[in-house]
């Protein structure tokens, strides 16, 4: 329903919609992916919302629009950092309906901050928790982390945190 509100606004024909979503929907890997609901598919609903949400700001230059679509766009990185590849447009969409407006940069920052309140709430409590901002790969708090002996342990390298996010991508 998200994909036909977007093409509605967009000004596609519903024939057009029509074709595409009985393209996408015949797709092999959304027919597989779909069978089991997972984390992609919040994400998927957050970027799309986002996406809405953008189109219904420049279509109504109202900033309430724009500042959901921060804050959803926000709630997509919370639930996976890939919503990164669905940032890249909105973040333009951003871009262009905060320059056509007179308080620019004001419209900016509150979309930003919206952005970055959401996007940024599960790692601060996974880092507080686990020690770590991304994964559940060490048993530890953010306060266990703070190694007041004066000793160099290697369970707290920052090189170590670096290969692990790395490995977490590219697996």
């Amino acid at each position: 329903l998200a994909a036909v509100a977007i093409s509605r606004l967009a000004g596609f024909s519903r024939a057009s919609i029509v074709i595409g979503l009985a393209a996408a929907a015949s797709m092999p890997m959304l027919v597989w992916c779909a069978g089991s609901i997972k984390n992609d598919f919040a994400m998927a609903c957050f970027q799309l919302a986002a996406i809405y949400a953008c189109l219904q700001s420049v279509r109504s230059k109202a900033l309430a629009w724009l500042l959901v679509s921060g804050l959803l766009t926000g709630s997509a990185f919370g639930v996976k950092p890939t919503a990164l590849f669905a940032a890249v447009p909105v973040g333009l969409f951003w871009l262009y309906d905060c320059l056509r407006r007179e308080d620019r940069f004001r419209s900016l920052v509150l979309t930003g901050l919206c952005f970055a309140c959401s996007a940024f709430l599960w790692p601060a409590r996974s880092y507080i928790l686990i020690g770590q901002p991304f994964g559940s790969a060490a048993p530890t708090t953010a306060l266990d982390a703070l190694n007041f002996s004066g000793e160099s342990d290697p369970a707290y390298d920052p090189v170590r945190y670096l290969k692990i996010a790395i490995d977490a991508h590219i697996r």
